[in-house]
């Protein structure tokens, strides 16, 4: 799961902090004369992170609320997690590779909403030269991405974009993609 807030840089927060990390498990700590050691009661346990938001410090007049929101978004992902974006978590980021006349797709993600996947190829100035679907895709899926595309002429980037079930255009998973020629990542 991600949980997404808006950081408010103006703000206080209860210890300076927006976001504060805890763990549990083994921990190396000092003694009284500076020497390291590992806490012998938690020898065994597995090492766990958890992080804590904060909400801002508010002043507050008698009748007054104030609520801080947060999306928690639902995803595949594992210890190779490197990247997250608006629409999607990434294990190794999406490239658009080009020989022989082909674009290569690859890359390893999970959306947030379910939908289909497809690309949208343009050229140099941004115009639009092509639209490829590519596959439906699930929040409960880890999707390992891997499609060749017969490069339209005048290709120079590609988008990869999410569309809903109800045909709506949620969003891209990232930036444009440029074209690399082969062996050129």
């Amino acid at each position: 799961m991600i949980e997404r807030f808006h950081f408010q840089s103006e703000a206080e927060c209860l210890g300076k902090a927006s976001v504060i990390f805890y763990k549990n498990g083994p921990a190396v700590h000092l003694d009284y004369d500076g020497n390291r050691f590992i806490d012998e009661k938690n020898k065994e346990d597995s090492l766990r992170y958890m992080a804590e938001i904060n909400s801002p410090i508010v002043d507050l007049a008698a009748g007054q609320s104030y609520a801080m929101e947060t999306e928690w978004l639902p995803a595949r992902a594992g210890g190779d997690l490197k990247t997250v974006t608006p629409m999607a978590v990434f294990g190794k980021p999406i490239q658009a590779n080009q020989a022989r006349g082909n674009t290569l797709l690859t890359g390893e993600f999970s959306v947030f909403l379910p939908g289909s996947l497809f690309a949208i190829f343009q050229d140099a100035g941004g115009k639009q030269v092509a639209q490829v679907s590519l596959r439906r895709v699930d929040p409960r899926e880890k999707i390992a991405l891997r499609a060749e595309i017969k490069t339209p002429p005048h290709t120079s980037v590609v988008l990869l974009m999410l569309r809903g079930a109800d045909g709506r255009t949620l969003g891209s998973l990232g930036d444009k993609l440029p074209l690399l020629e082969e062996g050129k990542n």
